[in-house]
């Protein structure tokens, strides 16, 4: 629900993404008298970070997920080693 209607607001298209139509930026009513070209520039790293970051792993998630295959190759070798220890 969109309150009063002096808000500037700034609508991106994501014409490449198969999932969004576009993304509305509201500025905030004390950065209104930054210049066209600041508010843009702005617009365009928010909408950057949004889309780089969209879809991927976070960084912890990919860190826990090597020490878990790094952690059962390490057990794997082990139980080989045991294996031909004991047959031999």
């Amino acid at each position: 629900m969109l309150r009063g209607i002096n808000k500037q607001i700034i609508e991106i298209k994501c014409p490449n993404n198969e999932c969004f139509e576009k993304i509305l930026l509201f500025v905030k009513s004390e950065k209104t008298d930054l210049s066209k070209g600041i508010i843009q520039s702005y617009a365009r790293s928010y909408y950057d970070a949004v889309m780089n970051s969209y879809g991927k792993v976070p960084l912890l998630k990919q860190r826990r997920f090597r020490i878990a295959v790094t952690a059962c190759a390490l057990l794997g070798a082990v139980m080989g080693i045991i294996a031909v220890m004991f047959f031999i």
